[in-house]
């Protein structure tokens, strides 16, 4: 369980809102302490979530490992209107890969919980 005593680490998880509220979920279940940011962007314009999570350096390989379990990729068909169309058209679908999960984590120098 993750002591906030030894929080030595910061990770930045960036991934789909649709899987945050799992990984979320499990990882307070856990004892880490995770600061969520919306936003939305990228290629298909959906919610994605970045999470702020301390935690110790013996606590890095949970991490990782429910950030694995949760946010796996996988294939979706996106709509696609052509540019420039003038005619009505129904919208192509193009197959795109999405999901997963971007992970940054880095020593930090001193915690300081306020």
């Amino acid at each position: 369980m993750p002591d906030t005593k030894t929080i030595d680490r910061v990770a930045i998880i960036t991934l789909q809102g649709g899987t945050a509220d799992a990984l979320i979920r499990r990882l307070t279940e856990t004892g880490f302490q995770v600061t969520v940011i919306e936003s939305r962007g990228g290629f298909i314009m959906e919610p994605a979530s970045t999470l702020l999570i301390g935690f110790s350096s013996a606590d890095q390989e949970t991490l990782l490992k429910h950030t694995r379990e949760l946010c796996a990729t996988r294939k979706r068909l996106i709509p696609v209107q052509p540019d420039g169309s003038l005619l009505p058209a129904l919208p192509l679908m193009i197959e795109a890969e999405v999901g997963g999960a971007s992970v940054i984590a880095f020593p930090v120098e001193r915690f300081i919980p306020l």
